[in-house]
């Protein structure tokens, strides 16, 4: 007996589920969780300033003038410039050891075509 009332409603759930599942597939597009979301700004590509620095030929001596930029920075600058230039300061951040508050902080020094 039991179990004959533990399978009904189970059934009884899964009937409420089912007809859960019909009505949302029934509501429009527009209505799905994605669209609910806040949409995603692209991140801001700024101007490109024209600093003192020019990332894609400074030598390591120069890039080590900039704040936050030691040897072993300056090193995967160069290296990661041998396989391709920047084109904006953000490509920087492709550098391990570059994060955004030391972009920010390089900013004013460098240049980039």
């Amino acid at each position: 007996m039991k179990t004959a009332r533990a399978l009904m409603a189970l059934c009884a759930v899964c009937a409420v589920l089912c007809v859960v599942l019909v009505l949302l597939s029934l509501l429009p597009p527009k209505w799905t969780a994605v669209s609910l979301l806040p949409p995603i700004a692209p991140f801001p590509q700024a101007a490109m300033p024209q600093g003192d620095i020019a990332v894609n030929t400074a030598d390591m001596s120069e890039l080590m003038l900039l704040p936050g930029v030691g040897p072993v920075t300056a090193a995967e600058i160069q290296r990661q410039r041998a396989i391709q230039l920047f084109f904006y300061p953000e490509d920087l951040l492709i550098i391990r050891g570059i994060a955004l508050k030391k972009l920010e902080n390089m900013r004013p020094f460098i240049s980039v075509p």
